[in-house]
């Protein structure tokens, strides 16, 4: 005859075995993209450092060539460059993917207490647990933005060596700041009311036919040091390194902030999301007002950096739009997908349900209808991120 005693409950699954700090710190690095950031910025610097220290190919030097004669200006230093970048457009950008992760958690929070009025708070942890998804995609944007500026950079150095285009103000740096264009070149010509040389020919071979040289060996070896620089200096036009910095920076901030005008706009209710109303539609509204109007000062900023690089007689307009080219690719291609998993919860920033002790299928009948995820469920527990007052 069969018992009707219920039969035991089945013994709960083994926990898995914990991690020691090292491995817990090494997988907090890998999350936030901290090893391929290290290792693309260590790639670059080697790179751009051999590139320069290698000799550009030595052109001709036509005096004929109006292009050259550029009268040059003093400049936009690069450090001025690297500064802004690392210290304006990068934190704009990590700050940006933070609030745009923010707009997406609120507007799946706001659609999750929709569908269940009942829920009306939860404990600080668990509000807490939803930052660590953000700040990972923020580090990430952070690090694909200075990558992409190294990146470019390294590439812009390996082409500046390999090309040895001649920069618009060559002839100054040749012939000395007060030549005047010739006239009629070669065959002892040099006409025009310039201070040019008695017999200027019509090409010059070698640095060492350049009369600033020539004048400066006789001077001193330092003074002749210094104007080898130059004229070496005077061979690496083609692509233009401020234009690339300053295309791969005002691009990422560019980027971060249309998704953040973006993301505000769901939770601000503009496009079919957010809770359609009250003062959290009307701050996120208000969010991606100043998202949208950063964006295109951001590039008009990038803009302005490399029109001055052709202004000031440092780079022709295709020198700067390479470059520029080659900035805008890097962080796009970089800072891109590290916006887009920030908003949609993509998987590097993705908590796992059994991290926290949660059934799997359970959490997913609870999230059912969430939207705006940051994390594995976007308005549950584990969810997208809720920031105090959105529920």
């Amino acid at each position: 005859m069969a018992s009707d005693a219920p039969l035991p409950p089945p013994p709960p699954p083994p926990a898995p075995p914990r991690r020691g700090l090292a491995a817990r710190l090494a997988a907090a690095a890998a999350a936030t993209g901290l090893p391929s950031t290290v290792a693309t910025i260590t790639a670059a610097a080697v790179a751009a450092a051999v590139a320069r220290a290698a000799d550009p190919p030595v052109r001709p030097f036509f005096p004929a060539d109006a292009s050259l004669w550029r009268v040059p200006a003093e400049g936009i230093p690069y450090t001025h460059l690297v500064l802004v970048g690392v210290l304006a457009a990068t934190p704009i950008a990590a700050a940006a993917t933070v609030a745009a992760a923010a707009g997406a958690g609120a507007a799946g929070a706001a659609r999750a207490t929709s569908t269940r009025p009942g829920r009306q708070g939860e404990p600080w942890r668990q509000r807490r647990r939803r930052w660590v998804p953000a700040v990972r995609a923020a580090l990430r944007v952070v690090g694909a933005t200075l990558g992409a500026a190294a990146a470019s950079g390294a590439v812009v150095e390996v082409v500046k060596t390999a090309t040895g285009a001649l920069r618009p103000d060559f002839a100054a740096r040749c012939l000395g700041a007060a030549a005047a264009p010739p006239f009629g070149v070669g065959g002892g010509g040099g006409g025009g009311g310039g201070a040019n040389p008695p017999s200027l020919p019509a090409v010059f071979s070698a640095d060492a036919d350049c009369p600033t040289l020539v004048a400066a060996v006789a001077v001193s070896a330092d003074e002749a040091a210094r104007v080898r620089h130059r004229l070496r200096d005077g061979r690496r036009s083609f692509p233009s390194g401020h234009a690339s910095l300053a295309a791969a920076f005002s691009t990422a901030a560019a980027v971060a902030l249309g998704g953040l005008s973006a993301a505000a706009a769901v939770a601000g209710g503009g496009l079919g999301g957010g809770s359609g109303g009250g003062g959290g539609s009307l701050r996120w509204a208000a969010v991606g007002e100043v998202a949208a109007v950063g964006v295109p000062a951001a590039l008009v900023y990038g803009a302005t950096m490399m029109g001055s690089r052709v202004a000031d007689g440092r780079h022709h307009a295709g020198d700067v739009a390479a470059g520029a080219m080659l900035g805008a690719v890097f962080a796009l291609v970089g800072v891109v997908p590290a916006v887009v998993a920030a908003v949609a919860g993509g998987r590097p920033w993705r908590e796992r349900d059994d991290a926290v002790g949660r059934d799997p299928a359970a959490a997913g009948r609870e999230d059912e209808g969430a939207v705006g995820k940051v994390g594995e469920g976007g308005g549950g527990p584990d969810g997208g991120l809720l920031l105090p007052g959105d529920v």
